[in-house]
């Protein structure tokens, strides 16, 4: 996957990229009493990379994702979480069936935590690396050729 982001800042060999995550939905007239929630919403996206370009802050430049990347991605957002869920539930489920607690309450209370945990995991575990730019849209530099 290839998009088209902007350089918002410099930070030695990094740099901190945004652009708009664009919608799924087709802006359709049913917009109004739509059921995706908002899915018509843009939204900022930001990402730090790796500046191999040496891109300057204002450039835009086109960043690529490998698919594999994306997939990694999905399980880290949806199915860490699930794992999570269940692994950390049974545990305190256990843990509140031996100290004679209700094995329930610990199950959702170990729930939420293990989803809490690999959410914020899953938030912070961001390498540079999944994202690389291929090449610089606009640089600041002009090209001035003499017309005779």
């Amino acid at each position: 996957m290839r998009a088209q982001l902007e350089v918002i800042a410099i930070d030695g060999r990094h740099a901190l990229l945004q652009g708009v995550k664009k919608s799924a939905c087709g802006s359709c007239a049913g917009r109004a009493s739509c059921g995706t929630m908002g899915s018509w919403v843009t939204r900022a996206l930001q990402l730090r990379t790796v500046n191999t370009l040496g891109a300057k802050t204002g450039d835009m430049v086109e960043v690529e994702v490998p698919d594999r990347h994306l997939l990694i991605a999905s399980l880290l957002l949806y199915g860490l979480p699930l794992l999570a869920f269940f692994i950390a539930g049974l545990l305190l489920r256990a843990a509140a069936a031996w100290f004679g607690a209700s094995p329930d309450v610990g199950f959702l209370l170990g729930g939420a935590i293990g989803v809490a945990s690999a959410w914020w995991l899953a938030r912070h575990a961001q390498p540079a690396q999944m994202v690389s730019m291929v090449r610089i849209c606009n640089p600041h530099a002009l090209t001035i050729t003499n017309a005779t």
